[in-house]
């Protein structure tokens, strides 16, 4: 919103420009971790190669809206390494969509004395929407995705392939909504709702 400017009053906008928002796009590659703590907006088809045993940690909202034809994909830098996790941590987070993204070969990781226990890790967060979304193929940590200190989160229509031990692992949470989910050949639960 602006004012009605004059010889002693300038406009002042309220919103935030679009210069605060982190924009993502292409082929980035990821040697280091990764802390974004930003508001992000990823593009449509990009895809982020991860180092071994190395993580991009979201600590502020992001918006990843990928789409069928050109999903988002995060991936390792060879199909025989891992890398650690993708998270979304803390309540700058809140409302952050991921939508048609690919999460493949990843593990956990311990960043800024957080442990990650997954490949995918919603945090200590509100109001998340993960639509059409695949996490496959994780390694050594023990869950592929896991909801930990959240609420208010809907994942839909998404796919949870070759887990190394639980696919999805949530504990402390509350309103967590599961709709039309695919979870094939997981080394130990479908869903662990122990706390």
């Amino acid at each position: 919103t602006y004012s009605t400017p004059n010889l002693h009053n300038k406009p002042i906008e309220n919103s935030k420009k679009v210069d605060d928002i982190n924009i993502l796009k292409g082929e980035i590659i990821v040697n280091e971790n990764l802390i974004i703590n930003k508001p992000s907006k990823i593009l449509e088809g990009t895809t982020f190669t991860i180092n071994k045993g190395k993580s991009i940690i979201f600590e502020n909202k992001v918006d990843a809206k990928g789409t069928k034809e050109k999903p988002i994909i995060f991936q390792s830098k060879s199909e025989n390494d891992y890398f650690g996790t993708v998270a979304i941590y803390g309540n700058n987070t809140n409302g952050s969509t991921f939508e048609n993204v690919i999460i493949q070969n990843g593990s956990g990781d311990i960043v800024n004395d957080i442990i990650y226990i997954s490949a995918l890790s919603l945090h200590s967060t509100k109001n998340l929407k993960l639509k059409n979304i695949t996490v496959k193929n994780n390694s050594i940590y023990d869950d592929m995705m896991h909801i930990i200190y959240s609420q208010n989160i809907e994942v839909e229509n998404s796919k949870f392939l070759n887990a190394f031990g639980d696919s999805i692992d949530v504990d402390i949470s509350k309103n967590i909504s599961f709709k039309n989910i695919k979870i094939k050949n997981s080394g130990n639960d479908g869903i662990d709702f122990m706390e």
